[in-house]
């Protein structure tokens, strides 16, 4: 009986074990690393009832409780506890008697790694003083800001940096800030010595230290300043307690000798690094500056057992050349971040069995993780241990606008397991934030407000990191580093480690550039090649194949010597990005990818108007959509889609018009607008060889609505190639059918004030229903039989008036047709379904008693549905008989005209499509912006990825001097609906533009600009973010009108769609 019990009782264990290793495998390690989590809490607890509660309490505990162990070992030097205490008394006692130095003093240090920057920081600590760490690679220009913005009035500055200082010192003397040197002589009576005094001074401990508010500021740090200038960050004393606990927990003891060769200014090595060792009583090996070449040699040396690593520096070892200490040190341990997994496994297989301590953690505030398990590449872990400790959520994050995604009701939404989200912790007594020193408003920014109810706040870390489902985090990008291609969010450190396993590439930095006429950032990757190896680009395009979606590879590569890194070994991208494909300002090699010959090519040049004209005019677009498709699983030609209708080509008829513009930056004011003459040959810019282009649309402009008989109006376009075939022929065809290209026939006319004449570009072209919407083929419902000829559209008269433009009839004469709709088998002609979820049951089930059960019972359906998936929200909606695309992919955009016509009428299809412009990124004038939502909406029509009749409603922001040095900017929204002859111009509220603001913009625009007939290089965005701090370029029209650009757009759509509704023909059910 008792052995039946025993042996169901093991079983029942065994059974339970099994259980957990399937559905929870981390458990115990999870369970472990709450509970030594626990414990040093309850040791804190312990120590702060003896009155140890700062970072200053924990060094003196040790220098009494071990006073002769060694601290510190720099170079040939070797300081003990008790020896770095006296040191650093006598430095106390040195600044308040001479420097007159008190509680509450904001004193700046400016030294590089050595003993000397211990003891003058600790000397500090025991008068009460806040110190602020500088960074020494700073400039001149960003030290003053340093001091203003902490508000110090005192610097310290080591010996070897006096001459760093030398060039400020007429600032600093006018704005009373003492500078006190670390040394025994100076060069300047401007200078005081401190070494000559500190000899001077006892080194007996001071009668009384002052009290200490463990909620009050501890230091400052600045952060790295690699998107501006540094800010100083509050650190408090409850913060700096909590980071000596980081040694602790990755597993070091007393008896690790941890060696750290990371710059003190940085909280990695100030509060983790040597308050990691103070809290453990260990000792550490200081280093000046990181050397690669001498790493091994000094873990040898000095018996190194710990080493902190941080950003880059594993990757630099594995990159050296093996040296005889890599094969026999005695290091067991290495914590730190950013190490990359590729460069964590290649670190492990040649240095030996070393446990890495990868971990995550932020200068301003309390939040972190740590890898305590063997993932190789995960920075933490998201159980159920962790959250209680440290409660933390992942949002769904908008990339276009910089702000996570809110609901309906306001409130962000969690992101699902697997989906890049941005880290938000709430505000606790334990996860404080205190801000940063002289800047209010980038503080605000880091705070989040009324996240999941009204009144709660969250600290926004601007990091977004991925949940697997095994509950593990990993970081997957810095906002800002992930840019759009292709409507795609591609994350440079996830393209990054996908090329740093190439054998041939040492090291690499992966960024978006811009690319004239196009939404988004191409990829562009700065490489480091391994010595004795050569850029192998067959290679890599095979590489990119297997590994990445087609969006994410890079399109240009820049080969380089090195790569700018910060103090800390983080990459800089701005510069890069500035530089972008200016093949003035780069002087490196660069290559783009030719997929037609699957290899990177040399890019020069003769060569880059003609990839530009290619990137521009759809040619990629068209290879990239097919790939995307292929990628996803998308047939390209399912077997159920109809055969396409044949290709037509139409001549266009217009009435000539006379021109109201005097100049691309004014509106029209008469009643009257030219297009040209009826035939025009023009020259354009030296670009690959244009054809005649026949079109299906009439002119974007009229003058009324009531249109007289018009006459014939053509226009061809010729340029001859400036190419020899070896440069063109890498271009691919176009997936449309052209004729060839026709010789000069009429003597060239440059180009009119206003730019490229606005004319009617056809091109014959059958709609394949197949590529319609990106691959999904649109219901027939949605694309009635039309047989009337499409109108001449018309113009606003007045744009200060937000009226649209409405067509009235369509004349008979008209020579424009369409090509006969072919019928869709797959849907019933009698039967008008309506679209969206419930028009197929509708339809199907044809019954009255059946659709009006249908109807009563849908939306409590819809509300679960959109409850469990919040994301299905605008496909719930969508439906009904209007089918609406928008010539942008951003969310800001789609969602405002989504919410317009979906309140207009109940239910609307609404999605969207990046449209391509071949104008400035700021236009500049009524005929640029109109010009530019009409090229968005004729790119989709060439391209094939909206038929011939889909209504589209198109979106361009312009800026136009209304009144003399009056500048305001205006948002164009154009419908055109070809199927139903409708065409409407509506207008956003204007928004003033400041004068001086605009002559920035100007002066930064070249003189040569390609594109300067239509605008701007720099939009009124990026000079409003570049002169108030305040203000962001994704939205600055909230800041000066109160207004979001978001809500402008919808009350323009809203209008717009009413006026739209009122035009539609009635249809018949």
């Amino acid at each position: 009986m008792l052995a039946a019990v025993f042996t169901s009782l093991l079983a029942g264990l065994l059974a339970l074990y099994l259980l957990q290793r399937m559905t929870y495998p981390f458990f115990w390690a999870d369970s472990m690393y709450y509970l030594k989590l626990w414990r040093y809490r309850k040791t804190l607890q312990s120590r702060m009832q003896q009155g140890i509660t700062t970072f200053l309490d924990c060094f003196l505990h040790q220098a009494r409780t071990n006073p002769n162990k060694p601290f510190v070992i720099f170079e040939q030097q070797t300081l003990t506890y008790q020896e770095v205490d006296r040191r650093s008394n006598q430095f106390a006692n040195a600044f308040r008697v001479e420097a007159s130095l008190k509680k509450g003093d904001v004193v700046a240090q400016l030294m590089c790694n050595e003993p000397d920057f211990l003891c003058v920081w600790l000397g500090l600590c025991k008068l009460g003083c806040e110190v602020a760490f500088v960074n020494v690679n700073i400039k001149a220009k960003s030290l003053l800001h340093c001091l203003h913005s902490c508000g110090a009035k005192t610097l310290v500055v080591g010996a070897d940096l006096v001459h760093f200082v030398e060039e400020v010192l007429p600032d600093l003397r006018k704005d009373n800030i003492a500078t006190w040197i670390v040394d025994y002589t100076s060069t300047s009576e401007d200078f005081n010595t401190l070494l000559d005094k500190v000899e001077h001074m006892s080194g007996e401990s001071l009668s009384e230290l002052p009290k200490v508010d463990i909620m009050s500021n501890f230091l400052f740090i600045f952060t790295s300043g690699t998107t501006g200038l540094s800010k100083a960050a509050r650190i408090g004393h409850l913060k700096a307690i909590m980071s000596m606990a980081f040694f602790h927990m990755c597993g070091a003891t007393s008896d690790d000798i941890i060696y750290i060769p990371l710059p003190l200014y940085h909280m990695s090595a100030s509060l983790l690094g040597i308050g990691g060792c103070i809290q453990l009583g260990a000792t550490c090996v200081l280093k000046k500056k990181f050397s690669a070449s001498r790493f091994w040699k000094d873990c040898v040396k000095h018996n190194v057992s710990v080493v902190q690593y941080i950003g880059e520096l594993c990757r630099y070892l594995v990159n050296h050349p093996v040296v005889p200490e890599e094969k026999t040190h005695t290091v067991r341990l290495a914590a730190g971040s950013g190490l990359r997994s590729d460069v964590w496994k290649a670190f492990i297989k040649r240095f030996g069995r070393i446990t890495v301590r990868e971990g995550y953690g932020l200068t301003e505030a309390s939040i972190g993780f740590l890898n305590y398990t063997d993932e190789v590449g995960a920075i933490g872990r998201a159980s159920y241990f962790n959250k209680l400790s440290m409660p933390f959520e992942l949002l769904r994050y908008d990339l276009e606008t910089y702000e996570p995604v809110r609901t309906d009701s306001g409130r962000c939404i969690r992101a699902q397991t697997g989906e890049p989200g941005v880290l938000v912790a709430p505000l606790t007594a334990v996860n404080q934030f205190l801000g940063y020193a002289g800047n209010k408003c980038e503080s605000e920014k880091k705070l989040l407000r009324n996240v999941f109810k009204a009144g709660d706040i969250y600290f926004n870390t601007g990091d977004l990191l991925l949940r697997d489902h095994k509950d593990f985090l990993y970081f997957h990008d810095r906002i800002g580093d992930t840019f759009r291609w292709k409507g795609e969010n591609v994350s440079t450190t996830e393209v990054s480690e996908v090329l740093g396993l190439l054998d041939f590439i040492q090291e690499t930095n992966v960024y978006g550039v811009t690319i004239p006429g196009y939404e988004g950032r191409a990829g562009m990757a700065a490489i480091v090649l391994k010595q004795d190896h050569r850029l192998n680009g067959t290679e890599l395009y095979n590489h990119l194949v297997k590994t990445l979606p087609a969006y994410a590879w890079p399109w240009f590569l820049r080969i380089r010597n090195s790569l700018d890194v910060t103090e800390t070994f983080k990459q800089q991208k701005v510069k890069l990005v500035q530089e972008g494909l200016n093949l003035d300002l780069v002087q490196d090699p660069l290559y783009f990818l030719d997929v037609s010959q699957k290899d990177y090519v040399l890019l020069t040049c003769p060569v880059y108007p003609a990839l530009i004209a290619r990137i521009t005019t759809g040619e990629s677009s068209r290879y990239w959509a097919k790939k995307m498709m292929e990628d996803s699983g998308t047939e390209t030609t399912p077997p159920d889609s109809p055969t396409p209708p044949p290709t037509m080509a139409t001549s266009v008829n217009a009435t000539p018009m006379t021109t109201g513009l005097s100049s691309p930056l004014t509106f029209p004011v008469t009643s009257s607008i030219s297009v040209g003459s009826p035939a025009i040959s023009t020259t354009l810019p030296a670009a690959s060889s244009l054809s005649v282009f026949n079109s299906n649309l009439a002119s974007p402009l009229s003058v009324s609505s009531q249109l007289s008989p018009p006459s014939t109006l053509t226009c061809s376009f010729t340029s001859t190639s400036p190419f020899p075939p070896s440069v063109t022929s890498f271009l691919p065809t176009l997936a449309s059918p052209i004729s060839p290209p026709t010789p000069l026939s009429a003597p060239s006319m440059s180009a009119p004030p206003i730019g490229p004449p606005i004319s009617n570009f056809s091109m014959s072209a059958g709609y394949d229903i197949t590529r319609g919407h990106a691959g999904r083929t649109p219901q027939t419902p949605l694309m009635p039989t039309f047989s009337s000829p499409m109108t001449i559209p018309g113009v606003v008269s007045n744009p200060m008036v937000q009226q649209p433009t409405m067509t009235g009839g369509v004349d008979s004469r008209s020579t424009i047709t369409f090509p006969e709709e072919q019928e869709d088998p797959r849907v019933s002609a009698d039967i008008n379904t309506g679209g969206g979820i419930w028009g197929f049951f509708k339809g199907v089930a044809g019954n009255p008693v059946v659709k009006t059960v249908l109807d009563k019972t849908k939306h409590s359906v819809e509300s679960m549905i959109t409850t469990l998936d919040p994301g299905m929200a605008p496909y719930i909606k969508s439906g009904g008989d209007i089918d609406i695309v928008v010539t942008s992919d951003k969310e800001i955009n789609v969602e405002a005209v989504r919410e317009a016509f979906q309140e207009v009428f109940g239910m609307a299809m609404v999605t969207g499509e990046p449209g391509q412009s071949n104008i400035a990124p700021q236009p500049v004038g009524y005929a640029a912006g109109i010009k530019g939502a009409q090229e968005r909406i004729d790119s989709l029509r060439r391209a094939g990825v909206i038929h011939e009749k889909q209504p589209v409603v198109s979106l361009e922001n312009f800026i136009a001097e209304l009144f003399p040095d009056k500048w305001f900017d205006i948002g164009c929204l154009i419908l055109e609906d070809p199927g139903c002859s409708i065409r409407i111009e509506i207008f956003t509220q204007t928004t003033p533009v400041a004068l001086e603001h605009v002559q920035q913009a100007q002066a930064l625009t070249p003189p040569n600009y390609s594109l300067g007939w239509s605008g701007l290089i720099v939009t009124v965005g990026e000079v409003l973010e570049r002169s108030l701090p305040s203000i962001k370029r994704t939205d600055w029209h909230q800041a000066l009108t109160g207004m979001t650009h978001r809500q402008m757009i919808k009350s323009a759509a809203t209008a717009l769609a009413g006026i739209y509704k009122k035009q539609l023909p009635p249809r018949t059910v």
